[in-house]
């Protein structure tokens, strides 16, 4: 979703201390749905290979895992780009088109909600035989030649009673990740489709770096400045068993 050569990944040195902050938040948030949706519809895809193969599945809390992590940094991207945009807007350093997020992602919006207030909404969630962890549905293909597809659905936990669900059956052209499409997350009430979600990111993030290419060539910008360090330091444990043996007591 973001190369190495992308702006967000060369940010000048004299660019200012906040706008750098937001796009090193864009940046992070892209980069983490980016590994959380492609991990999720790795692991979809295994589900129904596993499946097909007669495999038990013990668990599906990696699934959830991933699919709750791309959702909420999706917000997260959504939260920051607002900030940025009123940030712009603001000092007057440069027009451009706002993306208008609020609008885009409002149904990841409405999902994370769900969940961060999860206390508040347990007895709605309740009464429609939802879970906590929400449902997951989507689309995989088997067999490419002749076409051949599932439509799938995970709904975790105790199930009291009958349960319905909503397979989903898609239309028009789809674009495939890892064989997956139609990806769904259901929360209560809300759903929301992250395969959409997912390309939406990559075009927002396309418009951003179109807008940063054009602004960081205008202005005497320096050179990229370093990010994402890592550290580290060896640590010398010699002489800790003599230690510990010294303080050593009987039982």
């Amino acid at each position: 979703m973001i190369s190495s050569e992308s702006p967000l990944k060369r940010i000048p040195r004299n660019l200012g201390i906040k706008d750098a902050f937001y796009l090193d938040g864009l940046r992070h948030a892209a980069e983490i749905c980016d590994v959380a949706f492609k991990r999720l519809t790795s692991n979809l895809r295994d589900t129904v290979q596993k499946q097909e193969e007669n495999l038990i599945l013990s668990s599906f809390s990696s699934v959830f895992l991933d699919a709750w992590a791309f959702v909420d940094s999706a917000d997260r991207f959504r939260c920051l780009q607002n900030m940025r945009e009123k940030h712009l807007q603001k000092n007057s350093r440069t027009k451009l088109p706002t993306l208008n997020l609020n609008e885009v992602l409002r149904d990841i919006s409405t999902i994370r909600n769900v969940s961060a207030h999860i206390a508040e909404r347990a007895d709605h969630v309740i009464s429609i035989n939802g879970a906590a962890l929400g449902s997951l549905s989507w689309v995989t293909m088997t067999s490419e030649s002749p076409m051949k597809a599932k439509t799938c659905i995970i709904r975790p936990g105790y199930i009291n009673g009958e349960f319905k669900s909503h397979l989903p059956m898609p239309a028009g052209e789809h674009i495939f990740v890892n064989s997956c499409t139609s990806v769904r997350l259901h929360a209560g009430n809300g759903r929301a489709s992250l395969s959409n979600t997912y390309f939406s990111l990559a075009r927002s993030i396309i418009a951003i770096e179109t807008e940063l290419s054009a602004d960081f060539a205008r202005n005497d910008y320096g050179s990229p400045c370093h990010s994402d360090v890592f550290a580290s330091a060896e640590l010398d444990f010699s002489g800790l068993d003599n230690a510990n043996s010294s303080h050593a007591t009987e039982p």
